[in-house]
């Protein structure tokens, strides 16, 4: 590329789908390029003698303003990022930043190419959501619990709390023997939604797998588990009934104790589950000392 001359080196950078840009010392932008000016009816003119943050909102210039003191200081600087921009809809970058310096190899900007990977950017959180959610009720898997009850263990090592409840219902193979699977698949659907506004915000509710579900309790103890139990049962015997079920709910509870491993939580809620679920079902089985409490004990 020796011997271009300037304005063919624009030409040349004009061409190119990303978009490439010289910030100033005083992080004002003193060249932008790229195909992209004209797919958007932009011109250069907009943007030169600007900050970002005067072109993307005041907002983000606690972003802007020290990543690019950290380049003007010498620094290489990667990142990928949400934009809200004037002349289209919110898009997501990845922009790479470098040291701009003259001939004596003083810095006296920045230079930067950034790139739309909005389609990439949707297409990985869809299959990080298909990793981590059920795909029946939407709500977190086995896989997204295990990583909620890790990192709730380690709060609980910071003095948090944390309850662990695990409920099977009861009597709900009658509705895939009566109504095929089909049918039981988005009677689960609703059950899972129903579950979902139960929870206090700051909770997690997951679908282990089949008709089992578990919440994972922030800051709570034992005798608020025992009331968000009965209250996670009396909305699945709800459903039940509007549809001609007598569902209920088998109830495992465990305290989540300092940087407990994941499986060990769920084992000791899963095994009181089943302790309820052996006993007749429509009770809650702590996991400590195997207290028993009836539906009518826990109003």
């Amino acid at each position: 590329m020796k011997g271009l001359k300037p304005e063919q080196y624009d030409a040349l950078l004009n061409a190119a789908g990303d978009v490439v840009f010289h910030l100033d010392a005083e992080q004002r932008y003193a060249g932008i390029w790229g195909r992209w000016l004209a797919v958007h009816g932009l011109t250069p003119a907009m943007f030169l003698g600007k900050t970002s943050w005067e072109i993307f909102g005041e907002e983000t210039r606690e972003f802007f303003e020290p990543l690019n003191e950290r380049v003007l200081a010498g620094e290489d600087i990667t990142y990928e990022r949400w934009f809200d921009v004037p002349w289209g809809d919110r898009v997501y970058y990845q922009t790479a930043l470098a040291p701009m310096s003259d001939a004596d190899g003083a810095i006296t900007g920045v230079v930067g190419v950034g790139r739309d990977i909005t389609e990439i950017k949707r297409a990985r959180d869809t299959l990080e959501h298909l990793a981590t959610h059920d795909a029946l009720t939407g709500l977190p898997n086995r896989v997204s619990l295990f990583h909620a009850l890790e990192r709730a263990a380690e709060r609980v090592a910071r003095g948090a709390t944390a309850m662990l409840v695990f409920a099977d219902i009861d009597r709900f193979k009658q509705a895939n023997e009566i109504g095929g699977h089909a049918y039981g698949d988005e009677l689960l659907a609703d059950i899972g939604r129903a579950l979902r506004e139960v929870v206090r915000a700051p909770d997690i509710v997951a679908r282990i797998g089949g008709d089992e579900f578990a919440v994972l309790m922030e800051g709570g103890d034992l005798q608020s588990a025992m009331k968000r139990a009965d209250e996670l049962r009396a909305r699945v015997c709800e459903i039940g009934a509007e549809h001609g079920f007598e569902f209920d709910l088998s109830v495992g509870i465990a305290p989540i104790e300092p940087q407990m491993p994941a499986d060990k939580a769920l084992k000791a809620a899963d095994e009181a589950m089943y302790e309820a679920k052996s006993a007749g079902g429509g009770l809650v089985i702590t996991a400590v000392a195997r207290q028993r409490y009836y539906p009518a004990e826990l109003r």
